[in-house]
């Protein structure tokens, strides 16, 4: 299973100037459902 560690950037679906740093170390299945759950709020 391949890690995504240290910085992440997501960019904001509703404006692309606006980032959410993410600082943790995500197994790679999680990382994607967290994008998409991300996207729910912005």
């Amino acid at each position: 299973m391949k890690i995504v560690s240290g910085f992440v950037m997501v960019t904001n679906a509703q404006s692309g100037s606006e980032y959410i740093s993410i600082h943790h170390t995500i197994p790679e299945p999680f990382f994607q459902i967290g994008f998409d759950f991300l996207h729910l709020f912005m």
